[in-house]
């Protein structure tokens, strides 16, 4: 079979036959499926067949598309004309033609038409001026991209960058007509689901409606366009669980080309053991299995075959799987790259941790001090790539993970997506800088849409991963896509000024003048400085991961660094150091040795590549002296402690445990250095009551072969003290009285053998009734201890008392008299939980749900809740429904969660208010119901629980549920804060409200 064709740096892909692959052809054009070498993407190059009269007009045109892309549409890479032939290239779009998916079916839900006149609309939406540039036949041009189990999206994958002579120009009042007729339309046949009957369409019917809206484009009408997509996401705003049918889900494009899923598994089954072949909807080549050579967690992909893409994946994939092992951390290996059975696929560690897609799809958008802690962040590895000579030229959102380490449990689980970065346990940046079949098919986001591409700058800086790309990549976390500030003013100092910044470096850019990252990053951390952001948790450095669990522990174990953010007023901020730059050698332009056009139109045959084509668009050269191999390579990923001699390790932890066990036993007097001392040594028997205890006497069997007198500190009778008893029975050999099957009734006579031993007993502090009523009393009203009754908790926790113990628990958490220590507090509360209180399940199991002094475990923290709301507490099943409504350590179970959350709502539970609510919200366990939501948070908010309080604000502001109220919804952010809330503190912080 003959090598791919060459235009350039596009290799044109061919069949099995060897005939280029064509994408279109038509009377106005041929176009044919290629893929940039240089940018490891698959292209779509397009030759018009008629000459162009005015070629000025024509590449004008095709610059607006080349210089800022948009999401929803495909970009135009290059044009020009070759052999008297114009051409122009843009980005493949991995989806099936518009008109091929609705001639799939006869008919189509309802709910499926609206979705697609949605993402119609908002391609027009994303023209904007440039909407003429809309194809005749348009719905051959939108290719439909499934992100989401139902979200679908249309982008514009064609363009007319010659305008006809002959083309009427469509009026404003045609455009509107049009949607209107079509949004009556679908609302009539969604009326008859509502009414239980599931309710379809004719694909015909649909497909014509769609070319009409399309046909009726005009510059003046696309003002219409965003009330109008606004108005028919009304028509379906119910949510939907599952996901689309098979039948319903549009083709990828790329997939008829490749080998099926069951084909790739079996090529690599000596190799990997597949766990996973669930297909998802922003990830349709990838596999997920555990690599049986060191037991990691992999994902797998086929590479495109060398008939599609030569061999520049390849050599991209080895190039970073043999990267020096540990050198590069931030970096995501590549495990193995290996041929079977004709197919060539690649391994890559499956990284534990947020595709930072997927945390701005549930946050939409983050406040400019978590943008500059992940820009930050984002520069260290863009720093590691650069010194290792990658020729990485792209990087999309989800290339870009906050890597947590903290293992497999879903990131939706543990509520990270919900938080925000700086209340995070820890995070750092990994990037994906290896080609995968997701990112050469044109999946995902690219921040580079909105800046030109990427050729020569001025004053030093690198010519992709400068301060430009990283500008780009704040406008899509702070919210602004298009890049323009003015468009998105929102009222918040900070927020404007961040925006600003960003626009001004992006247009700095497109002159050709972007700055150094170092120095872009400084210009930020001035403004965080000026508006004194709040600084946030410290962050986990990135450690070294092979996939195994010991090196997902050590990562969990690692000490928290701060990352590196400006100095408060009076000192001076602390950008990160100047990057070393790494050039990109300069691109010369070529000439094709073949006629370009000219080999498409006539259907030439096919030319074998020149020798020197590969060296001279190969990626930078390997290490010296390494061989590339066929066969497996370890991935570079370690763990933290294999950095170590194991040997040495060992030492050090027997070491540091005898230390620490001498040093407790020497203060706890228990030391075998001291027992001499303590014989020689009695303590004198007090003589009366001190002043918190006092002495009785109760009279204790002992056993016959005892005929020693003990005089033992215990409880007084007045309390209940059967357990002290059995403990000091069961250590003399007897039993306790009262206690037990042998137990003698009260006042009996003790057996003649057993003589009675006279015991003083002292009334200790633990018994105290007022003390532990006032404890008590504390516990049930959550009011502080005070300082006056701390040394004496402290004194009664020592002694016994699990009241105390709690008290102690809650007062180191809370930091009540002294700092926080969660680890003190955890260690209370775990002691009074194993006196066998019970009411130390419920803080006990919050310690394990948050995480505080232990581990997170919600297995643990669900057991406990189990056996609290067995014992018929209220507060546990309402903690316990959330558990179930989140999965966390149990079996998600909305219906469960439905009914616990209910049952203490009913008993009077304040914070089952808002959980309840949540769950109204949401759907979960019951039918969606807003307004009954708004009804609990508005109850509980009245209650003073401030996490109802802050959903009542978020319902007011947002008008979930409840007519907007802005004023009102401020009011509750304030109270919320003021009582403790976090996510009511930063927002109030973003507005400038005191509280």
């Amino acid at each position: 079979m003959a090598n791919p064709t060459q235009f350039r740096h596009y290799l044109i892909a061919q069949d099995a036959d060897g005939a280029n692959l064509e994408v279109l052809r038509s009377s106005e054009q041929v176009a044919v499926f290629a893929f940039d070498s240089r940018r490891q993407v698959f292209v779509h190059c397009h030759v018009l067949l008629d000459p162009v009269e005015d070629q000025a007009a024509f590449e004008a045109r095709a610059r607006l598309f080349a210089d800022k892309g948009h999401p929803l549409r495909a970009r135009v890479v290059e044009y020009g004309e070759d052999d008297s032939s114009a051409f122009y290239i843009t980005e493949n779009v991995d989806g099936e033609t518009l008109r091929a998916y609705l001639e799939r079916r006869e008919d189509l839900p309802a709910r499926v038409a609206v979705k697609l006149a949605v993402a119609v609309l908002r391609v027009m939406e994303g023209l904007g001026p440039q909407g003429d540039s809309l194809p005749i036949r348009a719905l051959e041009s939108l290719r439909l991209v499934q992100t989401g189990p139902h979200c679908l999206v249309a982008v514009l994958a064609d363009y007319r960058l010659v305008t006809a002579k002959d083309t009427a120009k469509a009026e404003a009042q045609a455009l509107g007509q049009q949607i209107q007729f079509l949004q009556t339309w679908l609302g009539e046949h969604l009326q008859k689901s509502s009414e239980g009957e599931e309710a379809t369409i004719r694909s015909a019917e649909l497909q014509e409606q769609l070319a009409r809206v399309l046909g009726a484009w005009s510059l003046q009408g696309a003002a219409l366009l965003p009330q109008a997509i606004a108005d028919l996401h009304k028509l379906d705003a119910a949510p939907q669980e599952g996901e689309l049918s098979a039948a319903l889900k549009p083709k990828p494009y790329l997939a008829p080309m490749m080998a099926n899923f069951q084909e790739l598994a079996r090529s690599i089954s000596q190799t990997v053991r597949i766990q996973s072949q669930k297909l998802t909807p922003a990830q349709p080549y990838a596999l997920r299995g555990m690599y049986m050579k060191t037991g990691q967690t992999v994902v797998v992909e086929q590479l495109p075959p060398r008939r599609l893409a030569g061999n520049f994946p390849e050599a991209a994939l080895r190039q970073v799987q043999n990267l020096p092992k540990g050198k590069y951390p931030n970096l995501i290996p590549v495990v193995f790259v290996e041929h079977g059975e004709e197919i060539e696929c690649m391994g890559e560690t499956a990284v534990e941790g947020v595709p930072l897609s997927d945390l701005l799809e549930t946050r939409r958008v983050l406040d400019p001090q978590e943008v500059y802690v992940v820009l930050a962040s984002m520069d260290a590895a863009l720093e590691q790539m650069e010194k290792a000579g990658l020729a990485c030229h792209r990087l999309r959102l989800e290339d870009i993970y906050l890597f947590t380490g903290f293992g497999k449990e879903a990131p939706v689980d543990t509520g990270l997506l919900n938080t925000k970065l700086n209340e995070w346990p820890g995070f750092s940046i990994v990037i994906r800088t290896h080609p995968c079949m997701h990112g050469m098919a044109g999946r995902g986001t690219d921040p580079g849409l909105l800046l030109p591409l990427s050729g020569q700058t001025k004053g030093g800086a690198n010519p992709v991963w400068n301060g430009g790309w990283m500008a780009a990549l704040g406008c899509c976390l702070v919210g602004m896509p298009d890049g323009s500030a003015s468009k998105h003013v929102t009222g918040i100092p900070q927020t404007d000024s961040v925006c600003a910044l960003l626009e001004d470096e992006l247009q700095r850019t497109t002159k050709g003048v972007p700055s150094p990252r170092a120095s872009f990053l400084s210009r930020f951390a001035k403004l965080v400085q000026k508006y004194e952001l709040v600084q946030p948790k410290p962050t986990v450095p990135h450690a070294e991961l092979s996939g195994v669990e010991p090196a997902q522990g050590a990562a969990r174990e690692m000490p928290r660094a701060a990352t590196p953010l400006p100095a408060r007023k009076g000192g001076s901020p602390s950008p990160p150091p100047p990057m070393p730059q790494h050039q990109r050698p300069v691109e010369d332009a070529e000439q094709p040795a073949l006629g370009f056009a000219e080999a498409l139109i006539q259907k030439s045959s096919v030319g074998e590549v020149d020798d020197d084509f590969d060296e001279e668009f190969a990626l930078p050269p390997m290490r010296s002296g390494m061989r590339v191999r066929s066969s497996t390579v370890e991935s570079s990923w370690m763990s933290v402690r294999s950095k170590r001699p194991f040997w040495l390790t060992c030492t050090m932890v027997v070491a540091g445990a005898l230390l620490v066990g001498a040093a407790l036993a020497h203060f706890t007097g228990r030391a075998v250095w001291l027992q001499g001392n303590k014989e020689k040594t009695s303590a004198p028997t007090p003589k009366g009551p001190e002043k918190d205890e006092a002495v009785t006497k109760i009279e204790l069997p002992v056993p016959p072969d005892s005929g020693k007198s003990t005089k033992l500190s215990l409880p007084p009778p007045s309390k209940p003290v059967v357990k002290d008893l059995e403990a000091l029975a069961k250590r003399s050999g007897t039993s306790a009285p009262g206690s037990g099957a042998g137990a003698a009734p009260a006042g009996a006579a003790v057996a003649k053998s057993t003589p009675p031993v006279e015991v003083a007993m002292a009334i200790p502090l633990a018994s105290d009734p007022s003390l532990i009523s006032k404890l008590q009393d504390l516990r049930k009203t959550g009011g502080k201890l005070t300082k006056e009754l701390r040394g004496s908790a402290e004194r009664a926790a020592q002694a016994g008392s699990s009241e105390a113990m709690l008290a102690m628990g809650r007062a180191y958490l809370r930091g009540e008299g002294g700092p926080v220590d969660e680890r003190s507090g955890f260690v209370w509360i775990e002691k009074a939980s194993a006196a066998g209180d019970l009411a130390a399940y419920i803080p006990l199991a919050e310690c394990y749900l948050q995480g505080w002094g232990t581990p997170p475990d919600g297995a643990k923290a669900a057991s406990l809740l189990e056996k609290a709301a067995a014992g018929g507490d209220v507060v546990a099943k309402d903690l316990l429904g959330v558990c179930y409504a989140r999965g966390i350590g149990v079996e998600r179970d909305d219906a469960r969660a439905f009914q616990l959350c209910t049952d203490a709502y009913g008993a009077g539970v304040a914070s089952a208010c808002g959980n309840l609510g949540a769950l109204y919200l949401r759907g979960q366990g019951t039918s969606p119901d807003a307004e009954r939501a708004v009804q609990l948070f508005a109850e509980g908010a009245g209650r003073g629980h401030a996490e109802s309080m802050m959903l009542y604000a978020q319902c007011l502001e947002y008008g979930t549920g409840v007519l907007t109220n802005r004023d009102e919804a401020s009011r509750w952010y304030q109270q919320a804060a003021r009582l403790g809330n976090a996510a009511a503190a930063g927002w109030c912080r973003q507005k400038g409200v005191a509280f």
